[in-house]
Order: C-alpha cells, then sequence, then structure tokens
C-alpha cells in the first residue's frame, strides 16, 4: 500500500517536500512549487499525510480526567488559557492517545489556520488521512529529547510537550532544557554534535516518514475538521454505472411485468373453466371458495359419476331384451347399484360386456341371482365407475 507524506510551508501557496513510498521502504520523493504542482501519482495515492511547520502550534503533554472528545476540548480549552498568545476560543486541538498515567500530548493552532488549508488541500484534490505538526511527528524513544535542526528552523519534541522555533532562539534555549544532554540532535546541514546528517531534501522527508511509522500523533482532522464523505463526487463516479445498471432493472421489470399480466390472464382463464365446470357437476351448490370446495370434493371421493353410469347403463339396457330395472341406488363410496329383472341369466352378462367395452367397471351385488315371483329372474349389478 503506497503512502504519501506531504512537507509544507506556511501557507498553501508554498513549495512541498513530498515523498512516495510503502512500508517496505522508499520509492520517489521531490519538490513542488505548490499543492497544485504534485505529480499525479501523489495525488492519487490512497494514504497521505501532511505535515504542517509548528511555529504557531502550542504542544504540552496534560492530564485530562475525560475521554469524550467534547470534554477533552473544554477541558484542554482551560488548560491552555495561560500558555496561549491568541484566545484559546479561537484555537483548534488535536489529541494524543492517554498513557497509563492519564497523560496525553495536547496541540493548539489557530482554527482559522486549519481551515485555510483544509480548504487548499480540497481545491488541489487532495483528502488526507492525517494533518499534523512538525514536531509531533519526531519520535521519542526512551527519556530522550529530539532536536532537528532545518536551516533558520529548528523542531523540538520534549517528554513534556513540543515547539517549533527558530535556529538562533532555539541554541540557546536547549542548554536549558531538562534533559538536553541526552538529546537526539539531527540535522538539515553539517553540524558539530549531530547524530544524524539529513544532506539533503529527499533524506528528510524519509525521515519524517520513517518517524510516523509505528506510531501515532494528534490528529488535526477532528471536530468540525473531520474528512467526510464527499458524495457528490462519489455520485459523479457512479453516475454511469448506476445510469446503466437503472436502466437494466427497468428493463428487466418491463419484462416481469408483462410475464405477470400473461400469466395472470392464463390463471384467470383456468380459474374461470374450473368454475364453470365446478357449477355443471354440482349445481346445487353455490361456489364460495372454489379451491376449498374442490379440495374437499375430492377427499371425499365425490366424482359426478351417477348421471354418467345411470345414463350408459339405461343405453345398454334398451340393447338387452326385456330388461328391467327394479331400483337405483348411488353412493359415493360403492358406486351406483342395479337392482335388475332378466328373463335369462345370460342377459345379464351380455348387459356387463356392453358396459366393459364403454370402459366401465361392474361387478356382482350383494344379493345372489334368484327367482322372484313371475318366474323372472332377479339381480344386481354394481357399477363402480368409469375407467
Amino acid at each position: 500500500m503506497q503512502r504519501v507524506l506531504l512537507l509544507t510551508g506556511m501557507h498553501p501557496t508554498e513549495p512541498v517536500l513530498w515523498h512516495r513510498g510503502t512500508e517496505a521502504g522508499s520509492l520517489a520523493s521531490g519538490t513542488a512549487s505548490s499543492l497544485d504542482a504534485l505529480p499525479e501519482d501523489v495525488l492519487n495515492a490512497e494514504h497521505v499525510s501532511v505535515i504542517l511547520p509548528g511555529e504557531l502550534a502550542a504542544t504540552r503533554r496534560l492530564t485530562l480526567p475525560v475521554n469524550r472528545d467534547g470534554a477533552l476540548e473544554a477541558a484542554a480549552r482551560l488548560a491552555f488559557e495561560d500558555i496561549l498568545a491568541t484566545p484559546a476560543q479561537e484555537c483548534h486541538f488535536a489529541f494524543g492517545h492517554a498513557d497509563a498515567d492519564g497523560q496525553r500530548e495536547v496541540c493548539a493552532v489557530p482554527e482559522i489556520w486549519v481551515e485555510e488549508w483544509t480548504v487548499a488541500l480540497k481545491e488541489a484534490g487532495l483528502q488526507p488521512t492525517l494533518l499534523t505538526i512538525d514536531h509531533l511527528v519526531l519520535k521519542v524513544e526512551g527519556r530522550r529529547n529530539v532536536i532537528l535542526h532545518d536551516g533558520e528552523r529548528t523542531m523540538i519534541r520534549l517528554l513534556q510537550g513540543g515547539m517549533t522555533v527558530e535556529t538562533s532562539f532555539a541554541q540557546e534555549l536547549i542548554p536549558q532544557l531538562e534533559g538536553a544532554g541526552v538529546a537526539e540532535i539531527v540535522s538539515t546541514t553539517p553540524l558539530t554534535g549531530a547524530t544524524v546528517i539529513l544532506p539533503e531534501p529527499r533524506t528528510k522527508a524519509a525521515f519524517f516518514a520513517a518517524a510516523l511509522t509505528g506510531q501515532t500523533v494528534p490528529d488535526l482532522l477532528r471536530g468540525r475538521f473531520r474528512p467526510r464523505q464527499d458524495w457528490q463526487a462519489t455520485i459523479r463516479e457512479w453516475r454511469v454505472p448506476m445510469g446503466l445498471a437503472t436502466a437494466c432493472l427497468l428493463v428487466w421489470l418491463t419484462g416481469v411485468a408483462i410475464d405477470g399480466m400473461r400469466h395472470a390472464a392464463a390463471a384467470e382463464e383456468i380459474e374461470t373453466t374450473a368454475r364453470d365446470r365446478f357449477v355443471a357437476a354440482y349445481p346445487s351448490e353455490p361456489v364460495r371458495d372454489l379451491q376449498r370446495q374442490a379440495n374437499s370434493r375430492a377427499a371425499t371421493g365425490g366424482v359426478p359419476t351417477f348421471l354418467p353410469l345411470t345414463s350408459v347403463l339405461t343405453a345398454k339396457m334398451e340393447q338387452t331384451e326385456a330388461m328391467e330395472v327394479a331400483g337405483l341406488r348411488y353412493t359415493a363410496s360403492a358406486g351406483l347399484v342395479a337392482d335388475l329383472r332378466f328373463p335369462e341369466t345370460e342377459q345379464i352378462e351380455q348387459l356387463r360386456e356392453r358396459l366393459r367395452a364403454e370402459g366401465i367397471l361392474t361387478r356382482e351385488g350383494a344379493q345372489a341371482l334368484r327367482r322372484d315371483q313371475d318366474n323372472r329372474w332377479a339381480g344386481q349389478l354394481l357399477l363402480e365407475g368409469m375407467q
């Protein structure tokens, strides 16, 4: 993942020292005349850290017994009242993490200056993930103070705070600092006593980039300067894909609507046909819930076979000489039971053959063949149903 670091001047129009690299090391460094002249690969980096000069910043290590953002700012304003040259209400604060003793690093800068920079960065097409002060980036290790001489400017990070001042003033101040004898001194020019020499701008940029690695510094991008989603840019970026997706969705919905109307018409036609057939089969039963009534009839075997069976039986009896019907009974479970009278026994067999030819299953009823008073045969035939 590529990261970009920008070391700036006091104002957005001044030259910018930039550094591009990864966790594995540096890739490139350079200087741009202003924010608007930065290379494309710098502008398009995923993570951009902007380091502002610290002359206008006041940094102290304070014990603030609160955690909520609003309470932290109120406590910081009260603590900085006697430190700042300007009213605390005109300042914007950045907070470090609290340590085990409840102390945290607090940095105050003029709010109007932070606003100027955030506006300029946005206009240049940059959306930084970190906005901080130069002396806050200097890494304090152990109990040593860190001092960076950069020409006419000197950055100092102490155990109890930090500052960026003119080098002439720093030379008088450093001997008075507690622990100055064990300070780490870095310089961008040859300097007696310096532990690290940064001979050119790109080494200074790499030094700051390495110092940021592995530590969390107070970030000015909080409160009203917290990064917010640029919805207009997001909409512009997704306008074409979303337009195509919307068009595809409309086409799909149109197809679904057409299919739905087609299926609805077919379903209505089927329901009308089923209703007509139900009314024809059960003319005396009003249709209230067609599906429930049809399921009930099917479950009880109520298929309307009485009239068809009677009709076929009558037609086939007319083809059988001298055969009479003494009685008819019909139940859904047993079928049609016909009590018949006929002169000869073979006549009932002829009738069964004619009915079988019409697809009607028959068998002898419960009553056996017998002679009646007129010396005619009486028998019972059970018509079970039509195949």
